[in-house]
């Protein structure tokens, strides 16, 4: 196994009008929505529109090996709401969680659960679907910590678990893989397919991680292919996304094609593989512009990630799966 290194950047403690970066001796809101590495396990339920890409393969699966986290639930999100093969692209979404479970040995023991078909048609009217309920039945569970909904999609089923029980806003954390163009605009593939919950989202009191890192978590074809066809069935199943042709043959990806989504992951895996910063939450225009009134309340903004460190991570973590022949819980 090769060795990767990073490089740290030494950051300047700075304060500006709408955002400030933490320093080792200031980290009131890093410290209330994310513990340290080593605290935990987290619960948390993941909420992902698998289908879209082959980046939440990677991100779920990161999630699952890691006792970080205690896995209460997956609920598939649409990506649009569109049809693919004749098929709601919630189904696909579905299915290939299923898939996922299956290979790690979890079909029969994490729950799955489909979230909302299509986007919020009115920012006053929560969608329907099983997996909200989900989402809102273990938010309100009886336990003293914080669920974690790790949505790695459109904010449908998390817009929707609030509007129909705005309560849970005491009993959840949002961690959101948004990836948009701060401080100009929320404009992203995630906000894109349901503006409306994006909307909702961050005109809430629902405290809110944004994760907006994952240009820097490259996976070039050669790295794929020497770290995970390995790794047994399931690194043999990430390598095969990785590698998909197009219909005539060529590479269907760039040679560094990102893994976004693994970022926001990470950095809950371990906070000191991120860099963070507090800022007001923004008013999402619906030109998907950001505007940045007074009063608002504040948000956690992960804006760099640690690409080696994540991805050496992700790869011990797997290596241990594929020689013990199940999930990994003996370490964050």
């Amino acid at each position: 196994m090769f060795q990767l290194k990073f490089r740290h950047i030494a950051l300047a403690a700075s304060v500006v009008i709408l955002s400030c970066i933490y320093t080792q001796a200031d980290k009131p809101l890093i410290d209330s929505l994310l513990p340290a590495a080593g605290k935990g396990p987290l619960r948390a339920v993941i909420n992902s529109d698998v289908a879209a890409d082959i980046t939440d393969q990677f991100a779920v699966t990161y999630a699952m090996l890691s006792a970080r986290f205690n896995i209460e639930g997956l609920v598939a999100a649409h990506h649009g709401g569109i049809r693919k093969n004749g098929k709601p692209d919630i189904e696909l979404s579905y299915q290939e969680l299923r898939r996922i479970l299956r290979l790690m040995g979890g079909e029969k023991v994490v729950p799955l659960k489909r979230g909302a078909p299509e986007p919020l048609q009115d920012r006053a009217k929560p969608q329907e679907a099983e997996g909200i309920d989900f989402i809102i039945e273990r938010a309100l569970a009886r336990s003293s910590a914080p669920l974690y909904i790790i949505a790695l999609g459109p904010l449908t089923d998390v817009a929707s678990a609030y509007l129909k029980r705005p309560e849970i806003k005491k009993k959840v954390i949002v961690l959101w893989h948004g990836g948009s163009n701060w401080p100009q605009s929320a404009k992203s593939l995630n906000s894109g397919n349901d503006l409306k919950a994006v909307q909702v989202v961050f005109d809430s009191d629902l405290r809110l991680i944004l994760g907006d890192a994952g240009a820097e978590m490259a996976l070039p074809i050669e790295e794929a292919r020497e770290r995970l066809i390995a790794l047994g069935p399931l690194g043999q199943y990430l390598f095969s996304l990785r590698a998909l042709p197009k219909p005539d043959g060529s590479p269907r990806f760039s040679e560094y094609k990102t893994i976004n989504e693994l970022a926001t992951i990470g950095v809950a895996i371990n906070r000191d593989w991120g860099v963070f910063e507090e800022a007001e939450a923004p008013v999402v225009a619906d030109n998907f512009e950001y505007s940045f009134p007074a009063g608002r309340r504040k948000l956690l903004r992960l804006k760099l990630a640690q690409r080696n460190a994540i991805f050496n991570d992700f790869y011990i973590k797997l290596m241990k799966f594929a020689t013990s022949g199940g999930m990994q819980t003996t370490s964050n």
